[in-house]
């Protein structure tokens, strides 16, 4: 059964119902490996900058056991992605002109090997790219999963629109 609902159900303290079903419903249908959906769910709520929350999520998931070198992969992910965000935006924002074309020159090794599997990270990379919101991330990530639709796909994006919702409601004060 996957843990992690009751990770957000506890931290977030949310009042809403509705948050608290959503977080239900991610603990009753989890089709992912846990260790993938711990890494999906730090992943996005680091892309999300919820620094407690994800401190949180970080020390449920080493007990739980999930391996450091998902957590690695995980938070590699989270910072590669907001990294590469930030040069989509400046591209896009700078079309046209030669100067802004050239290669970003950050090291992106990770990519290519991660410390757990590709397709974990690719669902790591795809949770942080969708949270930062970066379509063009989003599409890339998509494409190294094989194609739009895969069940992976669509259960690493309800984990990252769940902890959205519950990171946010984290920061709100107490009604």
């Amino acid at each position: 059964m996957l843990n992690i609902g009751s990770t957000l159900q506890r931290f977030s303290l949310v009042h809403d119902h509705g948050i608290r079903l959503d977080v239900r419903a991610l603990l009753a249908s989890g089709t992912l490996p846990i260790y993938i959906a711990w890494g999906v769910a730090l992943s996005a709520a680091l892309a999300a900058r919820a620094w407690d929350f994800a401190g949180e999520l970080l020390a449920s998931a080493r007990a739980e056991g999930v391996s450091d070198a998902i957590l690695s992969d995980a938070q590699v992910a989270a910072t590669l992605m907001a990294m590469d965000v930030m040069h989509c935006q400046i591209r896009h924002q700078s079309a046209g002109r030669a100067k802004d074309r050239r290669t970003r020159g950050q090291r992106l090794s990770s990519l290519s090997r991660p410390a757990s599997d590709a397709r974990a990270f690719a669902l790591f990379a795809l949770a942080a790219g969708i949270m930062n919101g970066c379509a063009i991330c989003g599409d890339a990530d998509r494409k190294e999963l094989h194609g739009e639709g895969h069940i992976d796909e669509r259960e690493a994006l309800r984990i990252a629109t769940v902890v959205a919702e519950a990171a946010s409601a984290a920061g709100f004060p107490d009604p």
